[in-house]
């Protein structure tokens, strides 16, 4: 093929276009050589490096588009100036365009390709990113490519105005490419804003999505390295949640791993995993701790969630997704080293029954507390007080008496001093949880627990009084022998600040107060009011709470009594309404640090030792209140406090509680809610696109 006879051969180009149309068979063997590279260097890096399907796909495409494009420069008639422009203008627009469009969907299948294993670790805040190099080459092809597209477009202009079928080609591209552009920024803008976000919103009204304060603590206080292997099914509606549950983990703890591990067992990963956990079966599998001291548990997949079977025909199907609770249980027992501390709680005395589980009647059962424990990791077993052989176990991490209605033998008060202060300096001191109410003897008049010389030690006074309150409007107060209660507001302890924000409703409670311990010992032991009912100056529950010594007449009457004085004698209604908090719960810590130091008390939060808490209410414990709507936040503060005892602030804090989910029956076609709207929107844009086009091209 010869040069153009009606282009002056000396006649100096004025653009590439220009260059390119004197040189026609010059750009046919540059087109040719940029072909023979285009498949010769994925096949040469895949021969060293290993190969490559994505990039020998992008080789031989891009090969064969250049060597297209050079048979049309060598098959290409020569006419006019302007016709020779106009040729080199579309081969420039033509090779440009497809190259780059084969680069950037180069880069959308490393993307994918490299997605979960390399990627998305590396833009994970805690995750390790590893081979960025990666990221960088998925990311160069697919701006790249994008790059050459969007130079190719406007290189190319020029001739739009006076050439019809140029115009259509560049506004048809223009729009192809911007349709292109704009679905880019929209993906990468929200892939970027579920990695990198720190945390998850969570807009429902209960907080569904969001963890529990106790889970948040344990996973903040995790000491050695946790993997957590999830055996599901993807794509089903649990293997999404314990995705999202796991996801949620890991944005408070950074020692958390998480592998999905398919259920084909004939796998190698599976396999290896199988060698070390031979009863491996699909759930989660935790591995707390690193080799050679490693402990795991595993959660069935049938424990992950309950169905209700309970539904009327007619009714949706549901079922509760319990993983966040199982989870933390699970990492809280293996932070014990599998071990289960066992709470020894007293029979014998009038305590509630241990193994009774009745919710008929108020005041009755210890057995639905036990299970929760059981269920939070810890053994619950009863401890009677023989005449001559009071003794607590040597196993005993706490020792429970919750609602005692005679007084306690004294060897069983010996027993339990002993038990607190052991004589053998050598022996680890007790722990003590007293719950207790104020119970009538048959005159009448209060019965001791016989346990009030033993608490006047450690600074803890049980007061001979009811609380009353005044029900007024707009309070949740229904009975005089009910009051509201929340934790003291100044407190730095981990219990109040886990339940700053929390009202419990007490019952039939009685005043505990904080006083100065007496004893030899006396010095050493701090005693802390945790938990109040706010009196008449603060009302955060519009309530009216007084306190009685008349044990001869009912709640009401009291109540009547001094609901009649605000009309008869207000002066006398102050007086008997409190004004300040009335305390009703007391901990008691012994400090660890030298009395005489005049810096201990810069050091207080952390140089105490938990040793017993007395509530003034026992109720709160039963069978009724523990299995009652809110009577999970009961079961939250007792088992904290227990927690504060055995000094594991990390496990303080509000359980999760069970998601319920409901399966709706689909009253229109699978296809019709999953394609149409995608269909529908996919249109729109190529209808504004073609729209755009015609209006342009006129």
């Amino acid at each position: 093929m010869t040069e153009h006879a009606d282009i002056p051969a000396g006649a100096p180009p004025r653009c590439g276009f220009r260059w390119m149309a004197q040189h026609s068979q010059v750009t046919a063997y540059v087109l040719f050589a940029l072909g023979a590279v285009a498949l010769l260097l994925p096949v040469t890096c895949g021969w060293f490096w290993g190969w490559n399907w994505p990039f020998l796909w992008w080789g031989g495409v891009t090969a064969v588009i250049l060597v297209i494009a050079a048979i049309w420069e060598l098959l290409h008639v020569p006419g006019d100036e302007a016709a020779e422009v106009l040729h080199a203008r579309l081969t420039v627009l033509a090779v440009g365009g497809l190259f780059g469009l084969v680069t950037a969907l180069l880069g959308v299948f490393l993307s994918g390709l490299w997605w979960t294993e390399y990627i998305l670790p590396w833009l994970r805040p805690d995750g390790e990113g590893k081979e960025a190099w990666r990221l960088m080459l998925a990311a160069l092809a697919l701006f790249g490519g994008l790059a050459v597209m969007f130079a190719s477009l406007q290189l190319s202009r020029g001739q739009e105005r006076t050439n019809p079928l140029l115009r259509r080609l560049l506004y048809g591209y223009n729009a192809v490419l911007t349709g292109l552009l704009l679905l880019f920024v929209l993906t990468v803008l929200n892939l970027l804003a579920y990695v990198r976000l720190s945390h998850a919103l969570d807009f429902t009204a209960s907080s569904i999505y969001t963890l529990s304060s106790r889970s948040v603590n344990i996973l903040e206080n995790l000491d050695k390295p946790v993997t957590v292997y999830v055996l599901l099914e993807p794509g089903s509606t649990l293997y999404t949640e314990v995705q999202t549950l796991l996801d949620n983990c890991r944005q408070y703890s950074q020692r958390i791993q998480v592998k999905t591990i398919s259920l084909d067992l004939s796998r190698a990963e599976a396999v290896e995993l199988q060698k070390k956990h031979p009863n491996l079966e699909p759930g989660l599998l935790v591995v707390y701790g690193t080799e050679p001291e490693v402990g795991s548990k595993l959660i069935k997949q049938s424990e992950l969630y309950v169905h209700d079977f309970s539904r009327r025909p007619g009714e949706r199907e549901s079922f509760k997704f319990k993983g966040e609770d199982l989870l933390m249980g699970a990492l809280a027992e293996l932070s014990e080293g599998g071990a289960k501390p066992i709470i020894y709680a007293t029979q014998g005395n009038g305590e509630y029954d241990l193994n009774d589980t009745t919710t008929s009647r108020p005041n009755q059962g210890l057995g639905i507390f036990k299970e929760r424990l059981e269920k939070r990791n810890y053994e619950v077993k009863p401890l009677t007080f023989l005449p001559g052989q009071s003794k607590i176990p040597d196993d005993a991490a706490i020792v429970l008496i919750a609602g005692i209605t005679r007084p306690l033998p004294d060897d069983a008060v010996k027993a339990l001093r002993e038990y607190l202060n052991p004589s053998d300096p050598n022996k680890k001191k007790g722990k003590l949880f007293l719950l207790t109410g104020l119970t009538l003897g048959p005159d009448g008049n209060p019965v001791s627990t016989g346990l009030e010389e033993l608490l006047s030690g450690y600074g803890v006074q049980l007061k001979n009084e009811r609380i009353f309150s005044i029900p007024t409007p707009g309070s949740f107060i229904r009975s005089p022998s009910m009051c509201a209660a929340q934790v003291n507001q100044t407190l730095r302890n981990p219990i109040a600040e886990a339940f700053r924000d929390r009202v419990f409703a007490l019952f039939r409670a009685r005043p505990v107060q904080a006083s100065s311990p007496v004893g030899a010992s006396a010095s050493s032991y701090v005693a802390e009011t945790l938990l109040e009912v706010p009196g008449f100056e603060s009302r955060p529950f519009n309530q009216l709470v007084f306190t009685d010594t008349n044990f001869r007449r009912d709640a009401f009457e009291a109540a009547q009594e001094v609901s009649l004085l605000l009309r008869d004698n207000p002066d006398e209604f102050k007086r008997r309404i409190s004004s300040q908090a009335i305390s009703v719960g007391v901990i008691v810590s012994e400090s660890k640090t030298d009395p005489n130091d005049p810096h201990a008390f810069m050091r207080r939060g952390t140089s105490q030792r938990p040793l017993l808490a007395v509530f003034g209410d026992a109720a709160m414990v039963t069978n009724q209140l523990m299995s009652a709507e809110g009577g999970y936040y009961y079961f939250d503060l007792l088992a904290s406090t227990l927690d504060w005892l055995r000094e594991r602030t990390g496990s303080i804090g509000i359980q999760p509680k069970d998601r319920t989910f409901f399966v709706v029956e689909p009253t229109v076609p699978y296809w019709k809610t999953v394609l149409i709207p995608p269909a529908l929107v996919l249109l729109g844009i190529v209808g504004l696109g073609a729209g755009v086009w015609i209006v342009r091209r006129r």
